[in-house]
C-alpha cells in the first residue's frame, strides 16, 4: 500500500492507548484512537473506516468480541483485519475470539516486534483482498460490457430487457425498444480502415447515451447494431426518444483520425402496451423489423412498428 494505512485502536486504558499510538505512528501508520467499543463501532460504520483494527477484548460499551461478530456479519467487500488484545492466554478464550471473527490475537503485555509482525500480516491480507476485489470487478465489467464501446454487450442487454419486461408487466407499465444501426458503416471501414471505424462506433455509443434518459439501457447488439431498452415508455414516447437519439447522432460530424465523418442512422421503434408479459425476443424481433423498414424506405429515418399492429409509421 503506497498511501499511509489507517489503524483503528480501541483500548480503554489510556497509557496502553498512547503507547500503541506512538508505536504505530513510528511505523508510519495513521492511527485513530477511541476508548470504548461504541465509538469504535461508529467509526467502523463509516465508508472510509480503517481496515486494520486493534480491539481490546474488555472495554466500556460494546466489547471486542461483539464488534468482531457484527463486523463479520456485514460481509464488506473490502476486508477488515482484526487484531484482538486480551489479558487472558487461556486457549478456550483465544478460540472464542477467533471464532467471533478476529484474525489474530495478542496477549498483554505484548512484544512490539510481535505486534509489528501481526500488523504487517494484516496489511498484506488487506492488500491481497483489495486486489481480488479489483480483479473481480474488472472481470464482471468485461463479462457484461462491450470492450470497444463500454456499452452493455448483447447477452447482457437482452437479459436486462427480460428483467424490465417482467418488472414493468407487474406494474402494468409499457416497455419501449429502439433498434438502431449506422447507415453505410461498411463504407467507413472500407474507405478509412477499421481503426477509424472503431472511433466512429465509440463516438456513436457516446451520442446514444447522450440522447436517452438516465435510466434507459443502451447495449451493442452486434457489429454496428445497437439496442436501447426504454422502461415505462409508451410507443409514442419511444418515438419521441428516437427523435432525440437521431438528433444527437446526426447533430455534427464525428471527429476521427481520417477527419470529420458525417454519420447517419436508422431506428426501428416498438413498445409493449403494458397489459401482458411479452417475450424479449418478440420485442427485439419487432424492433428489428421496424429498423428494416426504416432502412428500406429511406436512410436517416425512424420507423414505428407496434407489437399488435403491422402498420408502420415512418418519421423523418
Amino acid at each position: 500500500m503506497d498511501e499511509q494505512v489507517k489503524v483503528l485502536v480501541a483500548e480503554d486504558e489510556s497509557v496502553s492507548r498512547q503507547i500503541l499510538k506512538r508505536t504505530l505512528e513510528n511505523w508510519n501508520y495513521d492511527t485513530v484512537l477511541v476508548n470504548n467499543g461504541d465509538d469504535a463501532w461508529k467509526i467502523l460504520n463509516k465508508e472510509d473506516h480503517p481496515r486494520l483494527v486493534i480491539l481490546d477484548w474488555i472495554m466500556p460499551g460494546m466489547d471486542g468480541l461483539t464488534i468482531c461478530r457484527k463486523l463479520r456479519e456485514r460481509q464488506d467487500d473490502i476486508y477488515s483485519y482484526i487484531l484482538l488484545l486480551t489479558a487472558n492466554a487461556e486457549m478456550d478464550q483465544v478460540l472464542e475470539g477467533l471464532e467471533a471473527g478476529a484474525d489474530d490475537y495478542l496477549v498483554k503485555p505484548y512484544n512490539p516486534i510481535e505486534l509489528k509482525a501481526r500488523i504487517k500480516t494484516g496489511e498484506r491480507i488487506i492488500r491481497m483482498q483489495q486486489e481480488l476485489v479489483r480483479t473481480r470487478d474488472r472481470l464482471q465489467i468485461e463479462a457484461t460490457h462491450d470492450n470497444l464501446t463500454g456499452l452493455w454487450n448483447r447477452a447482457t442487454i437482452f437479459e436486462l430487457l427480460e428483467m424490465e419486461l417482467a418488472r414493468e408487466a407487474r406494474k402494468l407499465k409499457p416497455v419501449g425498444a429502439l433498434m438502431i444501426d449506422l447507415d453505410s458503416f461498411k463504407a467507413v471501414n472500407d474507405n478509412h480502415g477499421h481503426l477509424v471505424g472503431d472511433q466512429v462506433l465509440k463516438e456513436f455509443a457516446n451520442r446514444l447515451n447522450a440522447g436517452v434518459r438516465s435510466y434507459d439501457l443502451v447495449g451493442r447488439y452486434g457489429g454496428d447494431e445497437f439496442l436501447i431498452v426504454l422502461p415505462d415508455c409508451s410507443i409514442e414516447n419511444a418515438l419521441l426518444l428516437a427523435g432525440r437519439v437521431l438528433k444527437a447522432v446526426q447533430a455534427y460530424p464525428f471527429e476521427t483520425d481520417a477527419g470529420p465523418i458525417a454519420v447517419t442512422t436508422s431506428i426501428g421503434v416498438t413498445a409493449t402496451d403494458g397489459n401482458e408479459l411479452i417475450p424479449p425476443d418478440s420485442l427485439v424481433s419487432r424492433a428489428d423489423e421496424a429498423l428494416y423498414i426504416a432502412k428500406r424506405d429511406d436512410q436517416k429515418q425512424v420507423a414505428v412498428l407496434p407489437l399488435d399492429n403491422s402498420e408502420t409509421t415512418p418519421s423523418n
